[in-house]
């Protein structure tokens, strides 16, 4: 029996739209979309055969089930074309005995599921398989799609970053608050060139040489990130940048050169 999967609204309104489409919000009230799996077909296996199932495929070699995501391809996108699967064996991370922990909170045989023991150092990479995998299959069957974002502090970006092969990082901020200039030397050190924004206050002017290693853009000026996103289309601007945005972690923010800027700190200030 087929399996399938579609979006629909949380809500209840009626009608379903295509996991290849490109739909964020209920185009008849505007609240969220969820995935919703034919449950009816996924019945044709009791619970002990699923079990057996993903018994066999777990961290196997055969493709795609090496990753303990897709070894689970029916109850997760059932519609993905094996060929369309983008993956890094992601999943199947340890349990880890936490022994101290475990006596604090009173218990004597305490494990701990660490999902952030992946390839980007974040959980993100379960979902973020399913998204690109997604993505590139719509490119395969017509869809006029051309590029991946989101919005992000770090770990989605990082995570997507490694799964799209991305040509550059953005940093639509808003506030100072959300800005932080780790992720921005995260993208530098994989040679990404930035697009961020000029947030007067945050670490983003002090990281982002703007023109040389990334662009900056105003808060909240659309047009102004548009116009510097168009800019990124052109791969020997995104060669340099990325490069001297590589030289320029290098240079200054590495752990050893940070370490040193700390020391002689308090070397100052204790003399």
């Amino acid at each position: 029996m087929p399996y399938s999967a579609v979006f629909r609204c949380i809500a209840g309104c009626h009608g379903e739209h295509s996991l290849e489409s490109a739909i964020y919000r209920c185009p008849t009230c505007g609240d969220l979309l969820e995935v919703s799996h034919d449950v009816e077909a996924l019945r044709d296996r009791g619970p002990a055969a699923w079990m057996k199932l993903f018994d066999e495929r777990y961290k196997r070699t055969q493709w795609p089930y090496g990753s303990a995501v897709w070894g689970k391809k029916e109850w997760v996108c059932p519609s993905i074309e094996d060929a369309h699967i983008v993956s890094m064996d992601e999943g199947g991370t340890n349990l880890f005995w936490a022994d101290r922990f475990g006596q604090s909170l009173g218990l004597e045989d305490l494990w701990v599921k660490q999902c952030g023991n992946s390839h980007t150092g974040s959980f993100k990479d379960l979902g973020m398989t399913v998204l690109v995998s997604m993505v590139r299959q719509m490119i395969a069957h017509g869809s006029s799609v051309r590029a991946i974002a989101c919005a992000s502090t770090g770990d989605t970006s990082a995570s997507l970053a490694a799964y799209a092969a991305a040509n550059a990082f953005v940093l639509p901020s808003l506030n100072r608050g959300e800005a932080f200039g780790l992720v921005l030397l995260e993208a530098m050190r994989a040679r990404l060139p930035v697009v961020a924004s000029a947030i007067e206050g945050s670490g983003i002017g002090e990281v982002v040489n703007d023109g040389d290693s990334g662009l900056l853009v105003p808060p909240g000026n659309a047009a102004a990130l548009a116009a510097a996103l168009a800019r990124m289309r052109d791969a020997d601007l995104r060669a340099r940048m990325g490069a001297r945005g590589r030289e320029r972690f290098e240079a200054s923010f590495t752990l050893e050169r940070s370490a040193q800027r700390w020391l002689q700190l308090y070397q100052d200030v204790l003399r």
